[in-house]
């Protein structure tokens, strides 16, 4: 059961977290901002065309569309006075789902 846990987790022997191929290097903080930026700049790109992007031991980026709403006569809840609301614009929201095995680090 025990070796199950630890591969469920993608933990290693040793407790620490699997960060498969990824070195520690000393960057200057504007190559970091500049490497940052591109794979940001990659990571739209990707969810422009896919709707849904994984992270490997992070989570999930996805995009949840919201529909377009009319606009409405309501009332104002302050006032009690009856209130035209605007019509609001179809929107994409970027929604992050986190990973079990990154929650577990924490």
């Amino acid at each position: 059961m025990r070796y199950m846990q630890r591969r469920h987790r993608r933990v290693s022997k040793k407790g620490k977290p699997f960060l498969a191929g990824h070195k520690v290097v000393d960057v200057s903080d504007s190559m970091k901002n500049k490497i940052f930026k591109e794979k940001l700049a990659e990571l739209a790109k990707e969810l422009k065309q896919k709707k849904r992007v994984r992270l490997p031991d992070l989570g999930i980026l996805h995009i949840k569309v919201k529909p377009a709403r009319p606009a409405r006569m309501g009332i104002n809840p302050f006032t009690q006075k009856k209130q035209m609301f605007k019509a609001r614009p179809k929107t994409n929201v970027v929604k992050f789902r986190t990973a079990k095995s990154f929650k577990d680090l924490l």
